[in-house]
């Protein structure tokens, strides 16, 4: 167990980040302050 909780915990900490992400975008468009002129340029 105590093996394997840092490897575990990673990927619960990757899910959670980017579950914080896509809920950040969400808001935004929503609020329409996403530009996505602006977003689609920095590729």
């Amino acid at each position: 167990m105590i093996g394997i909780n840092p490897i575990l915990d990673m990927f619960v900490t990757t899910v959670n980040c980017l579950g914080d992400v896509v809920t950040s975008f969400m808001v935004a468009k929503n609020e329409k302050l996403l530009d996505k002129g602006i977003f689609e340029a920095a590729e």
